[in-house]
């Protein structure tokens, strides 16, 4: 053994000893003769360590399902695996680089290309460099920077600051130098989400707290290995039973980590019976192991397959639940296939308002409005309002936005991200359920729950006219020279107002279906989507007459409509987006799964979609 080490290693027992048989002492590598290129490749191949790389691209690969109700985006999914594994191969060759002379004296890798002389040196090198560099290309380019940056960190992490300073520095390596190798569900999560998500780090958790006992077993069985190359692991600086209690605890401390999925929403049932059981076995291994009568090989192969299957847990979890949330919803496909964009919006993304290529979404749980644009992962544009509730609108080169503790409607210069103005009007919902519609050379607003519609005038930012509606009235929309509100209360409940702009006053009152809470103008119609009975209601504004009655089978609360590219759009908790043929009136396409509560709009022919309980914005093309 080297010298250096404070503590000499005791209570080594006979069982911590049956590891496998090592090969006889290391010898010099003899001269390398040359090799034919399969062996050549497979040596290459060796240096990526590709059992390792499969378990973290597993690991990443859950990470990405995780983050969404459905199935990731193809195209982001297969380049966000194909660089993560390039970079976790890059760090792993750049490994053998460094460990050479280690590598060499240890009988567990002294068969490893670079000492028996198969690759050389400069060639791992070169090798290691050109897998980074295409990862780095790959993620930063076609998935997203911010992915590419937290890869690029923990490439460092293993292959640098673990591999050169903390493994030969202290025996805490690997519990400090497991943060690089909890990474990977991180990095799929962010592949798809562009976001770092507080359920990202739980699974970060999960296996920072499994990489010590995971470890300490195999330094266990291969303390003298590591004492005679003067590593200073865990068993050769403080002993065998030192490590086997660390072991025992730190298993201890997993199994309570291993619960917060559950215990913080993430996972149901099927997630903590597995767990239960996964970590009862993983127990009995700490357990037998602390009283030396176990085998530490036995107990770091265990913990390799108890991470698969835990993760495993993790999948079968999140898609029996959405299966079960699903029920009921016909032809559900998967919004993601469809997507130009996923974006990640921390807090509660909810009401949209298309500007240009971009998107304005508010955040109500952060106090601001932000803005999106497809390519970029953090919003481009945000600007902080307290409060803010109910639809937006982009007009008169302005946004328009309602703030609910405020009781007003703010003006913001969308460039300067600068309130203009405050408008104090009072609001009709302090709920969060407005809508703002912008006019000819005005914004309309409801501003009194038992009916009161105002209008403002977009030079002045002043109030210029009112008009009495129906009580209960909630979603507006401009169009056919005229405004259009929704009535849900009151003795014409399940109602639409024709509101004539020259006149300030009702011209027609539509009976239309039970509670029709949001409504929208566009292809050749005014729709309501009434959420009484889950179907859409088509207006003629030339007659002012009901058209059509489409069932769309989304009854219930939460939800948004919008018309344009062809199709009218609903959103509902039910199913997470419903395609109406105008020409047909009938739903032709549903994406899915269910994602809870949000908004739509559309701009072109690119249609946004919200869904703030799992905090994500997606731009798709029909």
């Amino acid at each position: 053994m080297r010298e250096g080490f404070r503590h000499q290693a005791t209570g080594l027992k006979a069982a911590d000893l049956q590891a496998p048989p090592e090969a006889p002492a290391a010898q010099s590598p003899p001269a390398a003769a040359p090799r034919a290129i399969p062996s050549r490749l497979h040596d290459y191949f060796e240096l990526t360590k590709p059992k390792v790389v499969a378990l973290i691209v597993f690991t990443a690969v859950v990470g990405m399902l995780l983050a969404t109700p459905g199935v990731p985006p193809l195209p982001e999914a297969a380049y966000a695996i194909l660089g993560i594994w390039l970079a976790a191969a890059s760090a792993a060759a750049i490994n053998h680089v460094l460990d050479r002379r280690i590598d060499a004296e240890m009988a567990r890798t002294r068969r490893r290309p670079i000492p028996t002389g198969h690759v050389s040196e400069v060639g791992a090198l070169l090798f290691a460099f050109t897998l980074g560099l295409a990862s780095m290309l790959i993620l930063a380019l076609l998935v997203n920077p911010l992915t590419a940056m937290l890869t690029f960190a923990s490439l460092i992490g293993y292959s640098v600051i673990y591999t050169l300073w903390l493994k030969r520095a202290t025996p805490q390596n690997i519990v400090i130098g497991g943060a690089a190798g909890a990474a990977p569900p991180v990095l799929g999560w962010t592949a798809i989400t562009n976001s770092v998500d507080p359920n990202a780090l739980l699974l970060f958790l999960i296996i920072f707290t499994w990489t010590p006992p995971h470890f300490w077993a195999l330094a266990i069985a291969r303390r003298d290995d590591y004492a005679k190359v003067g590593l200073p692991m865990l068993p050769v600086t403080h002993g065998i039973e030192f490590t086997r209690l660390h072991i025992l605890l730190y298993t201890i401390l997993l199994v309570v980590v291993t619960l917060l999925p559950y215990l913080t929403g993430m996972s149901g049932l099927v997630y903590l019976v597995g767990t239960i059981i996964l970590d009862a076995m993983f127990l009995r291994h700490a357990l037998v192991l602390m009283r030396g009568t176990g085998l530490p090989i036995r107990t770091f192969r265990f913990s390799i397959n108890y991470l698969m299957w835990l993760f495993a847990l993790l999948l079968v979890d999140h898609y029996f639940i959405a299966s079960a949330h699903a029920e009921g919803a016909d032809e559900p496909t998967i919004i993601n296939s469809h997507a130009l964009a996923t974006l990640g919006v921390p807090g509660d993304p909810d009401f949209l308002a298309p500007d240009g290529g971009d998107v304005w979404v508010t955040n109500d749980n952060r106090d601001r409005i932000e803005k999106l644009r497809i390519g970029e992962t953090k919003p481009i544009a945000t600007v902080s309002v307290q409060g803010p509730c109910g639809a937006l609108t982009v007009a008169f080169e302005s946004v328009w936005v309602a703030s609910c503790p405020q009781g007003a409607l703010l003006r913001v210069d969308p460039e300067r991200g600068e309130i203009l103005s405050t408008i104090r009007t009072g609001l009709a919902d302090p709920f969060g359920e407005l809508s703002v519609a912008a006019g000819a050379d005005s914004i309309w607003l409801l501003t009194d729950d038992q009916g009161v519609l105002s209008r403002i005038d977009a030079r002045s930012n002043q109030v210029v006219a009112t008009v009495s509606v129906k009580p209960r009235s909630f979603a507006a929309a401009f169009g056919f020279d005229a405004v259009w509100i929704t009535n849900t209360g009151g003795s014409d409940a399940g109602s639409v107002q024709r509101i004539d702009p020259a006149t300030n006053s009702v011209v027609a009152t539509i009976p239309v279906g039970p509670t029709p809470r949001f409504l929208t103008v566009g292809e050749g119609a005014v729709w309501t989507l009434n959420q009484g009975d889950g179907t859409v209601t088509r207006i003629d504004p030339e007659t002012n007459t009901v058209v059509a009655s489409i069932p769309v089978g989304v009854a219930g609360p939460g939800g948004d409509i919008a018309a344009g590219a062809g199709r009218v759009w609903v959103r509902a908790e039910k199913v997470l987006l419903s395609a109406i043929d105008p020409a047909t009136n009938a739903v032709v396409a549903r994406f899915g799964p269910p994602a809870g509560s949000g908004g739509v709009r559309v701009a072109g022919e690119t249609v946004w979609v919200s869904a703030h309980d799992i905090e994500t914005v997606w731009a798709i093309k029909p």
